[in-house]
């Protein structure tokens, strides 16, 4: 049940601007590597061989990351509220002491045998008729309300996709229209002008013999 709920939450808040690329090249491409702008880290695999990781020049970040981020939060506040609402208020601080805490885990280290043991007596009253209310051994959960969350999960995450798969579609094509027209736009100002005719020189008038005069 632990590793569902990780995996179900986890790769939402995957943060590729951590990711990097890396590269097995031989001395003059690692020489060029190394002075550029992405580079991270170089390491000798072999005699005129390097093994060069580099930052990616360009960082796509597909996932939801505000849903992790709340479900990683929400977590967090459920085993604070435990802390606090339970052990710090119903517990004796001598007789329990917190090890580790995680988003789904709480190791205690107890003086007494039981956890109950260890409620303070003027608090048992009160934690009684609290568990009595809310925490009941006959938890079932809902099945068919999980299984019609699931299927609503699935629906948005495919029209997501779609959705992006259309706006990848749009920008390739509008990136391919950008550059057709900055090469149709080079080569016009490459192209030589065309050469201006020149005038043609004025056509000699024909003279008309005159008749002799009489």
């Amino acid at each position: 049940m632990k590793l569902l709920g990780n995996s179900s939450y986890g790769y939402q808040i995957m943060d590729r601007s951590r990711h990097t690329e890396t590269l097995y090249l031989g001395d003059e491409k690692t020489h060029k590597a190394i002075n550029g702008k992405m580079f991270k880290k170089l390491n000798t695999v072999a005699q005129e061989l390097y093994e060069v990781e580099l930052l990616k020049a360009k960082v796509e970040h597909r996932e939801p990351i505000i849903v992790g981020f709340f479900i990683l939060q929400y977590a967090k506040l459920r085993m604070l509220e435990l802390y606090y609402n339970f052990f710090d208020k119903f517990c004796d601080v001598n007789k329990f002491e917190e090890l580790e805490m995680d988003t789904d885990s709480l190791y205690i280290a107890l003086a007494e045998q039981d956890l109950y043991d260890c409620i303070l007596p003027e608090k048992r009253k009160e934690w009684n008729e609290m568990r009595a209310n809310d925490c009941t051994d006959k938890f079932k959960a809902d099945a068919v309300k999980a299984d019609d969350l699931a299927k609503k999960l699935d629906e948005k995450e495919a029209e997501f996709r779609n959705l992006k798969e259309e706006f990848d579609a749009l920008t390739s094509e509008k990136t391919s229209l950008e550059q057709k027209l900055v090469i149709e736009t080079i080569s016009a100002a490459a192209a030589p002008a065309p050469e201006a005719k020149q005038p043609e020189p004025p056509k000699k008038e024909e003279q008309v013999a005159q008749p002799p005069a009489a």
